[in-house]
């Protein structure tokens, strides 16, 4: 199959930035609880959950943080996403290193909930998450569907509902990446497979993608800040 990732690869080293790439497995089994009568499903998945979160804060602490490289930009695909969010609610350094970077995650309908901000650090977070990312999300996500039609909150980041992304697979990808800027895609199991899939997501929001970023670099770069970033929904 091809990696339709591999476009947003091309694009971020072919502009001048540098590139982690960080594979989250989407499952994580440990052979000696497989017995099917002691094996706990849910205990396993809590499990992976809390490894990937240290996963992402040790990379964040040892190997970006530490280098001067700016802007920063995360780049997620599927349930990884919820890692870049977790560093951004639990490492204050995170957002004030990615001020002139962003943010930018590509959520099918399986990734529920959607990854938020803590209700701890509304105030001051929701409103940078909101005006430094760009958060395209599959059409037939859940937070369309709500039955009091309230919109989505700022917690959530700039929402973009994509025109496509139906009942396909679970993108489990993403990266980080550093350098003249960071940028990343953290990666796992279960890309694609039914149309309407998260791998037509990526390819649909290519143009937008890379509006958003050069528009935040030529704003950065004419002192103007890198303000805010709308996609095509």
């Amino acid at each position: 199959m091809y990696d339709t990732l591999s476009w947003y690869r091309e694009w971020a080293i072919n502009e001048g930035f540098a590139l982690i790439d960080v594979n989250f497995p989407n499952h994580h089994y440990d052979i000696d609880d497989m017995d099917s009568l002691t094996y706990d499903k849910e205990a396993e998945i809590a499990k992976r959950d809390r490894e990937r979160a240290e996963l992402a804060i040790y990379l964040w602490e040892n190997y970006i943080e530490p280098n001067d490289a700016s802007p920063i930009y995360f780049v997620g695909v599927g349930s990884p996403c919820k890692e870049i969010v977790h560093i951004l609610n639990n490492r204050d350094t995170f957002y004030t290193r990615l001020s002139t970077g962003g943010i930018a995650l590509f959520i099918p309908p399986t990734t529920t909930p959607l990854p938020a901000i803590h209700d701890a650090n509304t105030y001051y977070l929701s409103k940078w998450y909101k005006q430094n990312s760009l958060i395209f999300v599959a059409n037939s996500h859940p937070i369309f569907h709500q039955d009091n039609n309230k919109k989505p909150s700022k917690r959530f980041g700039n929402l973009v509902r994509s025109s496509v992304g139906g009942e396909g697979g679970d993108g489990e990808e993403g990266e980080e990446g550093e350098g003249e800027g960071g940028e990343g895609e953290w990666e796992g199991e279960g890309m694609g497979g039914k149309e309407g899939g998260v791998q037509d997501m990526l390819e649909c929001h290519r143009g937008d993608f890379a509006t958003w970023v050069r528009g935040r670099m030529a704003a950065l770069a004419g002192g103007g800040g890198t303000g805010r970033g709308r996609g095509r929904g």
